[in-house]
């Protein structure tokens, strides 16, 4: 009778911890209902404010914000949200990450600007901050967050979520709504891009080689290609050194420069070149300039040696007719 009494005491504690449990879960998943623009406005909802303080290293961990557009075209978003130590306390931003994207979303999510809740917490105040809904005109969106944070009323204490209700929206200007991810992508293994559309790098810097790029692609090794096509504007070309008017050197003075240079005139020097390296594109167009300065020069060496030439002949003729 004892062993029976106490393994129902067992399963009482047992039943009594998992409801416990299943009652206070660690990961938090709500959903917030459906917001509508106002007709033809660029409406603003706040689906959800967050505390924290400003110098404590707990901070809630991440949240998970889904976005689902129900009108127009179907549109889906997933953004990360981290706000706490690191991410707005104490040191850092505050970090909204756009990790997926599909549809032609109109709407967009944005912090607004914190506010003081009145409350020290470990000798620093704590802070709200919300999150905003933008939305284009003639819109209806449905959000799902998934968090570990506790769910109050009204907020007070650091790792807080707040859910207001949905109420109306503000009128706010337009704004361009984000489509692609903005989280840094990692892989410590091979990178491979397939399909059959253009694939391109629309801002920043590539690096290849080199994990501080200074140009639009920089690669810190050798470049093997077919070809290379570097653009040029027509004027930037040098075709103007057989324009009658221009300066051509004389060739004293280009001596003179070599002697005290040990380089043409507008060429990089080597310690330059090692410095700073050359442009390919404008090392053609020196090199074309000197070519074509170079085809003047023999071009007036001949003219040259045509006249003296013709002097000789002229010179011979006069002597042969004295005799």
């Amino acid at each position: 009778m004892k062993s029976f009494k106490f393994s129902l005491i067992l399963l009482f504690i047992l039943l009594h911890s998992i409801q416990s449990w299943s009652q206070t879960p660690l990961i938090n998943t709500n959903q917030l209902g459906v917001y509508g623009s106002q007709d033809d406005k660029v409406s603003r909802f706040q689906p959800m404010t967050l505390s924290f303080n400003t110098h404590h290293w707990k901070n809630g961990g991440s949240i998970l914000v889904e976005v689902f557009q129900d009108s127009y075209v179907p549109a889906y978003a997933k953004y990360i949200v981290n706000v706490g130590y690191g991410y707005g306390a104490n040191w850092g931003e505050k970090q909204m990450i756009l990790v997926e994207s599909s549809g032609e979303k109109y709407f967009d999510l944005e912090f607004g600007p914190d506010f003081d809740l009145g409350v020290v917490q470990s000798g620093y105040p704590n802070k709200g901050v919300p999150i905003y809904l933008k939305m284009k005109p003639y819109l209806q969106c449905r959000i799902r967050v998934t968090h570990s944070r506790n769910i109050v009323q009204n907020l007070q204490n650091s790792n807080e979520i707040q859910f207001p209700a949905i109420g109306t929206a503000t009128v706010i200007p337009d704004f361009t709504p984000s489509k692609f991810a903005n989280n840094p992508f990692w892989t410590t293994s091979s990178l491979r891009v397939q399909g059959n559309d253009n694939h391109y790098i629309a801002h920043g810097n590539l690096g290849i080689g080199t994990t501080t790029p200074g140009e639009k692609l920089s690669v810190n090794g050798n470049i093997r290609a077919h070809e290379i096509k570097v653009e040029s504007t027509a004027s930037a070309w040098p075709d103007y050194v057989f324009e009658k008017d221009y300066d051509l050197p004389k060739l004293e003075e280009l001596k003179t420069f070599i002697e005290q240079n040990k380089h043409l005139p507008n060429v990089p020097n080597a310690a330059t070149v090692e410095r700073d390296g050359i442009s390919l594109g404008e090392m053609n167009k020196i090199l074309l300039q000197k070519i074509e300065e170079l085809t003047l020069y023999m071009l007036q060496s001949e003219d040259r040696a045509k006249k003296q030439e013709k002097e000789i002949l002229e010179l011979k003729k006069s002597l042969h007719m004295q005799h």
